[in-house]
């Protein structure tokens, strides 16, 4: 059931055009360990790319709560990079405070050793409410 409900998400997250995370072996991820970046059923290339739009990125897929952790380029990642295509190019959100507002470009100069990995991370809420906890 696990398995078909994953599936279920990863295809609602094709039709909408938003953001997933998969890791080094293909299965999809929950984005909280450094994972390859997609966007629309394709990679993200690096180019432009920097940590005002991967904070971006983090809350447009995970919530605003979520915050970069790291992020870096593929290189020679994994082999399941081929089996993607590239979706988009020079990600944009200098002046933005979410993901609508960013710009980007389909028709891309990358290869996949330019594919973009993140890692978000919840806020120092969570630092809060383990504070909380100890009372």
């Amino acid at each position: 059931i696990l398995t078909r409900i994953l599936l279920f998400i990863q295809i609602i997250a094709l039709l909408k055009g938003s953001f997933r995370f998969v890791d080094k072996y293909g299965q999809p991820t929950d984005g909280t360990e450094l994972a390859l970046l997609l966007y629309g059923g394709g990679t993200v290339c690096d180019d432009d790319f920097d940590d005002h739009d991967a904070n971006i990125i983090c809350q447009a897929a995970m919530g605003r709560l979520y915050i970069l952790e790291a992020w870096e380029t593929a290189e020679e990642w994994s082999s399941i990079q081929s089996r993607y295509q590239i979706a988009i190019d020079n990600v944009n959100c200098a002046s933005a405070e979410n993901w609508s507002e960013c710009s980007y470009i389909t028709d891309h100069n990358c290869k996949h050793n330019e594919d973009v990995l993140l890692n978000c991370t919840l806020t120092g809420i969570q630092a809060a409410v383990v504070c909380n906890e100890r009372r």
